[in-house]
């Protein structure tokens, strides 16, 4: 009974796939858009005063809820952020709303 239940259980997923062309491609091109956004990420977040700081939204897995980096650095992050939305990639994370007020610490932006 066992094998005949993973048997159709086999058949649904190779159904659920065929009928659902694009999804591959869809995961791969999620997968472009948050390397994209950590690689981003990992170049910015020097400051000199808190003005120079801005926060971020997450769209790759690690980054928690967000946080903070330098403003020219944050506004490259928004753009891939509009392709992430786009491209209706899912959340990594689900986050309650929060409040941002990002400070320069000696020389690098964070909460």
């Amino acid at each position: 009974m066992a094998r005949n239940d993973f048997a159709r259980g086999l058949a649904l997923a190779a159904a659920l796939a065929a009928a659902l062309p694009g999804c591959d491609e869809r995961a791969a091109q999620c997968s472009a858009i948050a390397r994209r956004f950590r690689a981003e990420l990992d170049k910015g977040g020097a400051c000199g005063t808190d003005a120079d700081c801005a926060c971020y939204n997450p769209v790759a897995s690690g980054l928690a809820c967000g946080g903070t980096t330098d403003r020219a650095t944050a506004g490259r992050l928004s753009l891939i952020e509009v392709e992430f939305y786009a491209a209706k990639c899912p959340w990594p994370h689900q986050c309650e709303a929060q409040v941002c007020a990002p400070k320069c610490r000696a020389g690098r932006c964070g909460p």
